[in-house]
């Protein structure tokens, strides 16, 4: 194989990886009715209110759970609120 090739099929290899790394740690998104969500381990069984979404523990409502800020299972810092699903 030339140089050339070899630079290539590393530079690609390489981008792979980061797009596997990448998408690995993305989560599940939000839909519309609030029955989905990011979850960490979870699985939606139940449908929820609108404006919440199925954690572990129930439904929630991500963007301004102390326990589930943004995301099912993210812990806010003691003392810190979750205003629009990110701790203060």
């Amino acid at each position: 194989m030339n140089p050339l090739m070899t630079r290539l099929v590393t530079a690609a290899a390489a981008v792979l990886a980061l797009a596997v790394v990448y998408f690995a740690q993305e989560h599940v998104k939000a839909t519309s009715l609030g029955n989905a969500a990011q979850f960490k381990g979870t699985t939606m069984t139940t449908k929820c209110p609108k404006g919440q979404v199925r954690c572990q523990d129930g439904c929630k409502n991500l963007s301004n759970d102390t326990n589930n800020c943004g995301q099912c299972g993210t812990t806010c810092p003691t003392g810190r609120p979750c205003i629009q699903g990110r701790c203060q």
